[in-house]
Order: C-alpha cells, then structure tokens, then sequence
C-alpha cells in the first residue's frame, strides 16, 4: 500500500492555547485604548508578535 503525506491536524496543548488567549486578550486591551506596549507587558506576550498578529490577524500555516 502506498503512503500518503496528508497533513495531520495536531491539537493544540493547554500552554499553547494559554499563549493564544493572552495574545488575543492583549489585542482586544489596545483596541480598549491601552498601548501595545502596556498591553504586550501587562499581559506578558512579545510586543514584536502581537504588533504582527495586529496586521496580519490570519497567520500562515505550517
């Protein structure tokens, strides 16, 4: 039988979906009238990667 390279959709760990939530609630505190840096270290996420995730909300996939 011959193998397939299909990509395999892999589930997130609770780390990386934590990552995400604080990213997002870091967006959302800079649109409130918070600036990114303030927001970025509040919250403790890279200002450089939310500045990013601000202009181009949909990533590329891996």
């Amino acid at each position: 039988m011959a193998s397939t390279s299909k990509a395999v959709a892999r589930l997130k760990t609770a780390p990386q979906v934590s990552k995400e939530l604080m990213l997002e609630a870091a967006i959302l505190a800079t649109k409130d009238g918070l600036s990114q840096h303030a927001a970025a270290k509040q919250l403790g996420v890279p200002r450089s990667t939310m500045h990013d995730r601000m202009v181009n909300p949909e990533p590329k996939a891996k």
